[in-house]
């Protein structure tokens, strides 16, 4: 299946994404700090061996930091999605926006209509074995 013009995910990179721990394109460390992010979304059984896979790939320090953007990011895309707006219309117009450089909504929109915009540039659409 090729990626759509729309930059929108295709079903291939759905699937290896839901079924990372089988996928071939994750080397290692990616499907620990997957494995990671899914332990802390859903409520999973974690025992001596999962955080000793964690530990065999990253430093407490790490862990942390992953954690904590991991919960942050997931935390920030949910209370969005209630409120129903984008990353710019929080806090717009101030140098505390969730989006700076993108405070507001022209702002964004010029950003995004731009042929080379990482969200629907080829390279970010196209999984690495579309032919």
């Amino acid at each position: 299946m090729k990626a759509t013009t729309s930059g929108a995910l295709i079903e291939e990179q759905v699937l290896d994404l839901l079924n990372f721990e089988e996928a071939t394109k994750y080397d290692e460390r990616q499907k620990t700090a997957l494995a990671y992010a899914e332990a802390i979304v859903w409520p999973l059984d974690t025992g001596d061996d999962f955080w000793e896979r964690m530990h065999r790939h990253f430093t407490e320090a790490e862990l942390v930091e992953l954690g904590c953007m991991i919960g942050l990011t997931l935390g920030q895309q949910s209370w969005l999605r209630l409120l129903n707006i984008e990353h710019h219309q929080v806090l717009a117009g101030t140098s505390a926006s969730m989006a700076p450089g993108f405070e507001t909504a022209e702002g964004l929109k010029s950003t995004k209509s731009q042929a080379d915009y990482w969200a629907t540039s080829k390279s970010a659409a196209q999984p690495d074995n579309a032919a």
